[in-house]
């Protein structure tokens, strides 16, 4: 992307970088074959460009709604061998004596997935009669981190490995509640640190966003205790 702008940044005609667009639609040929250019939003106007298409797309996982890919895949999902009884977690739970649980509905559980994972580049690939194949095959992450500010938000923060080794045991409410207010502010403090640096190669915003990621991992470290009979 940085050669990308710097090409744009000439304005000789070989690369044009358009922010803060919407494509809506891809067109394609008249007889239908194959993709030609795209047609897209900015301020409010309509414009089309000609040319080789190529779509950079991420997940799908923060769009709830009910025409949404989540929705269209959910049933699928629900037959995946690893909810089954039979899988290795079903096993287990027989071993331990424990009842096997269905597992909701995919729109019923949150996500890790930022607000822009909403699928609209597959969406718009599957509109020009792309394949598509596994969008069933969704993972389900066992922790995220609940901001106490705002519980039923849908959009979580992930509680990755590194805290998931130290569960068990609970500081205080009110001092687990402080700890992880201060992950967020740390979490907060480097996404501004990765905005500022963004474009410019700055040593110093480098050690910035290491420092806040740090800050970050120990206070959600301090927010559990290792339980007396886990071992290391």
């Amino acid at each position: 992307m940085e050669r990308l702008d710097e090409i744009a940044s000439k304005g000789d005609g070989r690369a044009r970088v358009i922010n803060k667009a919407r494509v809506f639609e891809l067109v394609r040929s008249a007889a239908g074959s194959e993709v030609v250019g795209v047609k897209y939003e900015k301020d409010g106007k309509t414009f089309t460009e000609y040319g080789p298409v190529v779509i950079c797309t991420g997940g799908f996982g923060a769009d709830f709604t009910k025409d949404s890919l989540l929705a269209s895949i959910q049933e699928q999902w629900r037959t995946m061998a690893a909810w089954q009884t039979a899988s290795r977690a079903g096993e287990q739970n027989k071993v331990n004596g424990l009842p096997f649980k269905v597992p909701p509905p995919l729109l019923e559980l949150p996500t890790t997935n930022g607000p822009h994972c909403t699928g609209d580049g597959i969406k718009l690939a599957q509109g020009a009669g792309a394949d598509v194949f596994d969008l069933h095959a969704v993972q389900v992450h066992p922790t995220g981190l609940v901001d106490p500010a705002d519980p039923k938000n849908k959009v979580k923060f992930l509680a990755a490995e590194a805290l998931r080794a130290r569960v068990g045991g609970h500081h205080p409410q009110r001092r687990r509640r402080a700890l992880l207010r201060r992950a967020g502010q740390a979490r907060l403090r480097h996404d501004a640190h990765v905005a500022a640096a963004q474009g410019a190669d700055s040593a110093r915003a480098q050690r910035q966003v290491a420092r806040a990621d740090r800050v970050a991992l120990r206070a959600l470290r301090g927010a559990w205790t290792r339980p007396p009979s886990q071992s290391a």
